[in-house]
């Protein structure tokens, strides 16, 4: 019969010890804000309850020390939900922005070296694009060899001509020096062609320029 109500007693305080860990729960996720997942693992702890027979030294429902519910389990709760602090906030702020700063600078070394590239292409593709004109046409017949002579042109940004320098992209220039041989009736037997190509304006630094140069014999014909 004592041994009964031995039992009977432990599950009773069993039981209001369950009900005190639901309630205590219960009212640290209204007051701190815990994650109920994590409420059901701390509270589902595999560390037991110890229970003493009646007559002795009695310790129903005393928890051992990081067990759920007791003081060390609030103030190490409390360590785990703690935030950060404002030092380290302005930090982490300050890192961030130091980050984006240098990819910002590097974002706009890129764009700029990109354009001065592209710029560099057009011009030179425009002096060649004149010097095989000219071996095309002087290269070919004395009539364009002849009345060959210095002159410029002017191109838009898509290589198209322009119509006047103002909206003009590049500007295509040669020069025409006669050779020191001549032939048989009295021409020079080569001319020595230079073409100029640059840029008019430039958005990232100076502008595109080169020079290349040419020679083209008399034709025979």
């Amino acid at each position: 019969m004592g041994a009964n109500q031995n039992v009977l007693r432990s599950s009773i305080a069993d039981c209001r010890l369950q009900i005190a860990d639901e309630a205590f729960y219960v009212l640290r996720s209204m007051f701190y804000g815990l994650d109920p997942r994590r409420k059901i693992e701390r509270r589902t702890s595999p560390l037991p309850i110890t229970h003493y027979p009646l007559g002795g030294t009695s310790n129903v429902g005393v928890r051992p020390r990081g067990y759920p519910g007791s003081q060390t389990s609030v103030e190490s709760d409390r360590r785990d939900q703690a935030g950060v602090s404002l030092i380290e906030t302005v930090l982490a702020i300050l890192i961030l922005a130091f980050a984006l700063l240098s990819l910002a600078q590097t974002m706009a070394l890129s764009i700029r070296v990109n354009a001065n590239a592209r710029q560099g292409v057009s011009t030179l593709s425009l002096a060649q694009m004149a010097i095989e004109n000219f071996k095309n046409t002087a290269g070919v017949t004395r009539a364009s060899y002849d009345t060959l002579a210095n002159g410029s042109q002017n191109y838009l940004a898509d290589g198209a001509v322009a119509e006047d320098s103002d909206t003009a992209a590049f500007t295509v220039e040669w020069t025409v020096t006669s050779g020191a041989l001549t032939d048989f009736s009295g021409n020079p037997a080569y001319k020595t062609i230079k073409v100029r190509s640059r840029a008019t304006k430039s958005q990232y630094g100076p502008a595109a320029e080169i020079t290349l140069t040419t020679q083209i014999a008399r034709p025979s014909s």
